[in-house]
């Protein structure tokens, strides 16, 4: 399997258009369809197969990549960490990988931000108001 892994990574990174969104062919979903067939062929496996292991892949490469982020902000950092074998050969998705703000931790920050007194000058009178 780490062979398949390795080829499969191998081949995308040999098509931009599969994963860069900034690429005038992204949206050519023929050229996409085509190109996942000659993936498929070459590596002997169903197209569904290729896919479907590719987004594991590249969901597990942008997965760690956010938690080293996250760490390296924190300034905890990862000394022990044990590092995922694919995730060098996976870095040219680096660029391409953006990290969303959910909705949930936008309430977040937009709650905190109320309540400590940064949105609102009078941030007595503001809590005041919230809870009469």
């Amino acid at each position: 399997m780490e062979n398949f892994n390795e080829c499969l990574i191998d081949l995308v990174k040999e098509s931009p258009y599969l994963y860069d969104s900034k690429n005038r062919d992204y949206k050519d979903a023929i050229k996409k369809e085509n190109t996942w067939l000659k993936i498929s062929q070459t590596l002997g496996q169903p197209v569904e197969a290729c896919t479907k292991r590719w987004k594991s892949l590249r969901d597990k490469f942008a997965k760690l990549k956010k938690a080293m982020d996250e760490t390296t902000k924190s300034g905890s950092g990862a000394r022990n960490a044990r590092v995922w074998e694919h995730f060098e050969s996976m870095r040219f998705l680096d660029e391409h990988l953006r990290h969303r703000l959910y909705v949930r931790k936008l309430i977040v920050l937009i709650l905190k931000a109320v309540f400590s007194g940064r949105m609102f000058k009078g941030k007595s009178q503001v809590k005041s108001n919230l809870f009469a």
